[in-house]
């Protein structure tokens, strides 16, 4: 979908910007100081902070509902592949499955996996002092034997989740010709969630809820001679997902160079 060094204008704002990790499909029910355990480059486990350190935490404050102006509006360039095609399709089977049925018929019968992206409605959760968080970890009376900490595993806090409630879209062909699915794709409106076409013939999906596309992360480190946590940033571009920790699926940490949005073995 996108790389590190990606010269896409949406891209640069997620990743240079914010250093995003983007879901391979957007969620809900992703919040901050939601804990992400891998081992061996897959994620196992996730839960909150204080499951996660068996005792109750004093969570700093967080910044609730934060405009992302600079995100919302600014398109992409076009994204290639079954990444964009699945990211899309995640958007739209939280909408409902008459509206992802639409669409994706429309695509199919195009021969399009190339999509352009913008996103609307996009707000953000976050810690607003990370220095003080990390105090706050160091505080911690940590007793690693009793705590969800296992040996060969890495850990990472969401610092920060950013949400939308709006996709709009454009298809092309193998030319990069743009391809009007206007009229493969009946305009459906369901309350407040549904899709429009604008005068451009631009397809946005709208949801009736806010749904999570990414979150900001940074690894928990035990140090072991002090018997105290702190916080480092995630080196590399980890790759996780919300949901039942007992039917997580696999997913990986990639490296400096390698693509910039989650990839799941479903």
């Amino acid at each position: 979908m996108w790389f590190r060094k990606t010269a896409d204008p949406l891209g640069r704002l997620l990743f240079e910007k914010y250093g995003m990790h983007v879901f391979s499909r957007p969620r809900q029910h992703v919040s901050v100081f939601q804990v992400f355990g891998l081992r061996d480059g897959e994620m196992f486990q996730s839960g909150d902070i204080d499951g996660f350190l068996r005792s109750k935490f004093d969570k700093p404050e967080v910044a609730k509902g934060e405009v992302m102006a600079d995100i919302n509006g600014t398109a992409s360039e076009a994204v290639a592949g079954n990444i964009a095609v699945n990211f899309l399709d995640g958007f739209l089977a939280l909408i409902g499955a008459g509206v992802a049925k639409a669409v994706s018929g429309a695509l199919e019968k195009s021969n399009s996996q190339t999509l352009r992206f913008k996103f609307g409605g996009c707000t953000r959760d976050h810690v607003k002092d990370d220095f003080d968080l990390e105090m706050r970890l160091s505080e911690v009376a940590f007793d690693k034997d009793k705590s969800a900490m296992k040996e060969g595993c890495r850990y990472y806090i969401a610092t920060g989740v950013q949400c939308c409630n709006q996709i709009t879209f454009d298809a092309f062909d193998k030319n990069m010709a743009k391809i009007d699915l206007a009229a493969d794709v009946p305009a459906v409106a369901a309350g407040k969630a549904g899709l429009s076409i604008d005068k451009d013939r631009q397809i946005t999906a709208t949801s009736d809820k806010t749904l999570a596309y990414g979150v900001e992360l940074n690894e928990i480190r035990y140090d072991e001679k002090r018997k105290r946590l702190g916080l480092q940033g995630a080196e590399n571009y980890v790759h996780v997902r919300a949901g039942d920790a007992a039917a997580l699926p696999k997913a990986m940490v990639g490296g400096p160079d390698d693509m910039m949005t989650l990839r799941i073995a479903d």
